[in-house]
């Protein structure tokens, strides 16, 4: 999961408008980035982050601020973004970062456990506060740091838990017909996220389990990873 520090290195980068604790983009579409909360600060000049939170993953970015981020990312490592910024649709074909798909996400959650399928990352059909973030009425009731917990079979951390991920399928019915790779549905009014929060419970954070939002709305229970084809 994307930490704040390395969003706050995106925003102190990147041409912004603040206004109050709102981060907008300047040209493209002129959408909103983040609400400047639990985690990111700006004393006017400097984005900047909260103390002892530098390591927790980024919370109430929209999905269009998780987009840019990803332009970012691969502008900064010479590699071709992959969202137009103005009309947001990806460009699959690009080697830059982007946001996993709603299968691929699902596929990197499961960290190969294919036969049998079992119901969360790390090869089980139990969980337990020891293996994830969740819960917040009888555990943490927080954020805590990235990869605070063991990583699935493909080394990934924080597949369940700690904080919903933005996908960047637009949000519909799944097809009837076998698929290779699919993108999803090629309008919308939702975004898709996966993988439960600190503040869900544990059928949020199974791997099959998915949900979705307005791609304008952040949450203090939201958050993101990105990926790039090699």
């Amino acid at each position: 999961e994307v930490s704040n520090t390395k969003f706050a290195d995106f925003l102190n980068n990147t041409t912004v408008t603040v206004s109050g604790s709102n981060v907008s983009q300047v040209g493209g579409a002129g959408q909103r980035i983040c609400y400047l909360s639990n985690g990111l600060t700006h004393n006017g000049s400097t984005f900047g982050i909260d103390a002892g939170k530098d390591h927790h993953p980024v919370v109430y970015q929209t999905w269009y601020g998780a987009a840019l981020y990803c332009n970012y990312l691969s502008t900064a490592n010479g590699r071709t973004p992959c969202y137009d910024e103005t009309t947001f649709d990806c460009d699959f074909t690009a080697d830059g970062f982007r946001l996993p798909t709603e299968a691929e996400w699902e596929y990197a959650s499961r960290g190969g456990e294919h036969n049998p399928y079992y119901q969360y990352p790390w090869g089980g059909d139990s969980i337990s506060y020891a293996d994830a973030n969740y819960d917040y009425t009888s555990n943490i009731g927080t954020t805590v740091d990235v990869g605070s917990y063991a990583a699935n079979g493909y080394g990934l951390y924080d597949m369940a838990g700690n904080v919903w991920e933005w996908c960047n399928d637009w949000y519909g019915s799944y097809s009837s017909s076998a698929q290779t790779n699919p993108t999803g549905a090629a309008s919308g009014s939702y975004r898709v996220i996966r993988g439960g929060s600190w503040g869900g419970s544990a059928f949020d954070l199974r791997c099959a389990n998915r949900d979705f939002i307005n791609p304008t709305d952040n949450y203090l229970t939201f958050g993101f990873r990105v990926l790039a084809v090699q």
